[in-house]
């Protein structure tokens, strides 16, 4: 699975203003909907859209992004566009937005479409200042710039960073990192830190799993 994938399912998580009933139903149902994904149980989340409880609890914009993040997990990058380019029509509001700028960065940046990506980063970079979105904003700068400009320079700053990470969200930068040696052609160093990156999504699919599991208790 592209390391990306994992990233937009957990920037899938939001709240909406429903009562407490609502929102715990809500959550249950929604966490059911995730789980589904996350074991690549399709069969099962399409039966759970049909519920008409679930269509009435869950607003549409998230079971769209499910859907988004469905078609991700299958392959189906012609349909994932259609919907990104949907989004791109609509009103939404900032957390909405916020929501499908990561997303569809991410996703861009996987398929290497350098003007779409570069769309994304600079609707992120429109965000209100905060330190959330400051954070994102860094993050998502970095990576355009290693991943897309080629840029090398960041080699020391990111495996500096990777020794001060939690181990299983060390992920995607070494992604970077692995990425910045394919750049200066050491293969050996790229591979190392590639099988590290694999290694490390695996850990944050299943520490996420897990508190989505903890949550339906």
């Amino acid at each position: 699975m592209n390391p990306y994938v994992i990233i937009v399912i957990v920037l899938v998580l939001l709240s909406f203003g429903f009562s407490i009933f609502t929102s715990y139903k809500r959550n249950q149902l929604f966490n059911q909907l995730t789980e589904h994904l996350m074991k690549g149980q399709f069969e099962e989340f399409d039966k759970m859209l049909e519920n008409p409880w679930v269509k009435r609890t869950i607003p549409p914009f998230n079971i769209e992004y499910m859907q988004l993040n469905r078609y991700l997990m299958e392959g189906r990058k012609g349909k994932a566009i259609e919907i990104y380019d949907q989004f791109r029509t609509r009103r939404l509001n900032e957390e909405q937005r916020k929501q499908v700028a990561v997303g569809g960065f991410d996703f861009y940046v996987a398929e290497g479409d350098k003007e779409r990506a570069a769309y994304y980063k600079d609707e992120i970079n429109k965000l209100p200042a905060s330190k959330d979105n400051n954070t994102i904003k860094e993050e998502v700068n970095v990576l355009y710039d290693v991943v897309m400009e080629k840029n090398t320079d960041r080699l020391q700053e990111l495996l500096d960073k990777n020794e001060s990470m939690d181990e299983h969200l060390r992920g995607v930068n070494e992604y970077l990192i692995s990425t910045i040696y394919t750049n200066l052609g050491n293969k050996e160093k790229a591979k190392e830190y590639e099988n590290l990156s694999r290694k490390h999504m695996v850990m944050l699919n299943d520490h996420m799993s897990k508190k989505m599991q903890e949550g339906q208790k």
